[in-house]
């Protein structure tokens, strides 16, 4: 079975998710499917902001771990929570 998982950018409003406008600062960590470095934005509106970068290698992911990060995605987007974290950016290269 071939299904197609629908991702869309996500971005601050009037902003375009774009990984050149963040300088890398760490790796916070690494697992199975990529990692998370600490970036702090250098253009636009958050500009000197940390934030958490998780880059993941599509490569590696199944079809449900791709419906998994979708759906992580989706939450991370949505949600408003103290103990969530918030999604700010997010970007889909090929």
């Amino acid at each position: 079975m071939t299904s197609e998982i629908e991702i869309t950018e996500i971005a601050k409003e009037g902003e375009k998710a774009d990984p050149s406008q963040f300088e890398l600062l760490s790796m916070i960590g690494q697992g199975s499917f990529g990692k998370v470095l600490l970036v702090k934005k250098i253009h636009g509106r958050d500009t000197g902001q940390l934030f958490a970068m998780k880059i993941l290698k599509k490569a590696t992911l199944k079809v449900r771990d791709r419906y998994r990060t979708k759906m992580e995605r989706d939450i991370l987007a949505r949600f408003c929570h103290p103990f969530i974290v918030r999604l700010h950016y997010g970007k889909k290269n090929k």
